[in-house]
């Protein structure tokens, strides 16, 4: 079994949005020995088509052990404070397709939850060049968060990606017609 190391040393920083509701924690160097991670990635990690994992993942994927889960649920009681946390899913993902390839979902924000008691979190195994996360706000209806009551939003902002095509040539990667980014942050 892979054991996970947690970093003492790790800096946890909450970022309070423009949104009351909404709250980001970036946590630097959460663990003492990232190339664990990496090591598995390369070795063992089975990658298989996109979208076999039953998302919209613009690229291919593969479950992170369960060692992985324990760590990343002590990692959420620390900052958050919950006692015994349930990680839901924890996956290892590489973004694959070229942006000529992606489908009008995969050129909009997309939405990783739509219940207050779950949350997403992104770790990143790579430099600024490759990666970083946004939040963005839904300009039509001026939502940023997204909930149960509002999954047929999922719907309409598809129908402006495709009515906006000039705008979503590939990747999000700033603001749009519907779309403002209200929160951005890339990895160091």
């Amino acid at each position: 079994m892979l054991e996970f190391i947690l970093n003492q040393a790790m800096n946890v920083e909450k970022i309070q949005h423009t949104d009351p509701e909404i709250s980001v924690y970036v946590v630097d160097n959460f663990l003492a020995n990232p190339e664990v991670l990496v090591e598995y990635a390369r070795e063992k990690a089975y990658f298989g088509n996109v979208g076999d994992d039953g998302t919209a993942y613009p690229g291919i994927r593969d479950r992170l052990p369960s060692s992985y889960d324990e760590a990343m649920g002590k990692v959420i009681e620390l900052v958050y404070g919950f006692h015994n946390p349930v990680v839901h899913r924890s996956m290892i993902s590489l973004t694959t397709l070229q942006p000529t390839q992606l489908s009008a979902a995969q050129k909009m924000p997309h939405v990783d939850a739509f219940s207050d008691d779950q949350y997403a979190a992104v770790h990143y195994l790579c430099g600024e060049p490759h990666g970083g996360t946004a939040i963005y706000r839904y300009r039509p209806r001026n939502l940023v968060k997204i909930r149960r009551d509002d999954r047929g939003v999922m719907d309409e902002m598809i129908e402006n990606v495709r009515s906006h095509p000039a705008e979503h040539l590939g990747y999000l990667n700033g603001d749009t017609t519907c779309s403002s980014r209200s929160w951005w942050s890339r990895p160091d």
